[in-house]
């Protein structure tokens, strides 16, 4: 490749994943405080760190192409775009029902988190062991099937496809086992609701609760948002231990209010 071609990618994929960081870095700002400037920094991190995120897969693209036309006009050889030799029902569009699937288990999997209690350890924590998993399959499998290692290209589309898979299931499965085998009892204490009544009103389906020195965001169900009164103030978290070791929200209740006898008066 051209060394001033080569630079500019360089520097382009370097500016990219600066604002790739910026992004998260504006989400994680914004994601545990209240208020509409924090859902300011939260969705404009987020389109930043989609559009960067967009960008470095287009410059990667680029690079993979531009190597593959090098080496073909070197060796003479077509490259494949596929090194996988897939079946021919799979390329009639078996692909978009693939990234349909993705899309919807990834994101039901995200929304599942919403009600973890503690931050969004769990989500992480689920990213890693799914990332892990994925590399251990594909070393012991490669092992086996001894013909994936025949090209290096090979070898690395197997396993990107076999990771993806495997952070997709633990993402989106992740929370479901927890919750579903979850066997202790659960705890139920009252909360400060930091989000405003302006912000319900505005049919917002999030609420932010006052956890000890933080502030976390859960989704609670439309008949809990729509029973929250101008001037209610707690709310009530029914807690259990799962049976991944996580705590999550069982439950969401409206705490009841105390009556004053008249005849105090």
């Amino acid at each position: 490749m051209n060394p001033e071609l080569k630079k500019k990618l360089l520097i382009q994929l370097r500016n990219r994943f600066i604002l790739l960081v910026a992004g998260i870095v504006l989400i994680s700002a914004g994601w545990k405080k209240s208020g509409w400037p924090a859902n300011v920094m939260v969705i404009g991190g987020a389109i930043l760190a989609l559009f960067a995120f967009m960008a470095i897969l287009g410059l990667l693209l680029t690079w993979h192409e531009i190597r593959k036309k090098i080496k073909e006009e070197e060796t003479g050889i077509i490259q494949p775009d596929s090194y996988i030799n897939w079946p021919p029902w799979f390329n009639r569009g078996a692909w978009l029902v693939i990234y349909m699937l993705l899309f919807i288990g990834i994101s039901f999997g995200s929304s599942k988190h919403e009600n973890d209690f503690g931050g969004v350890g769990f989500l992480i924590h689920s990213l890693v062991a799914g990332l892990l998993t994925g590399f251990g399959v594909f070393h012991l499998l490669s092992l086996y099937f001894v013909s994936w290692n025949d090209h290096k290209n090979k070898r690395i589309e197997i396993g990107f496809y076999i990771v993806l898979v495997t952070v997709f299931l633990f993402v989106s499965l992740g929370p479901v086992v927890n919750e579903y085998w979850a066997r202790s009892s659960s705890e139920c204490k009252n909360y400060v609701i930091e989000s405003s009544y302006r912000q319900r009103r505005l049919k917002e389906k999030y609420i932010r609760i006052r956890i000890e020195d933080r502030t976390e965001r859960f989704e609670p169900s439309p008949a809990i948002l729509r029973r929250l009164n101008p001037g209610d103030s707690l709310i009530t978290l029914c807690i259990k231990k799962g049976a991944l070791g996580y705590k999550f929200v069982y439950e969401f209740r409206i705490p009841e209010k105390t009556k004053t006898d008249p005849g105090n008066r």
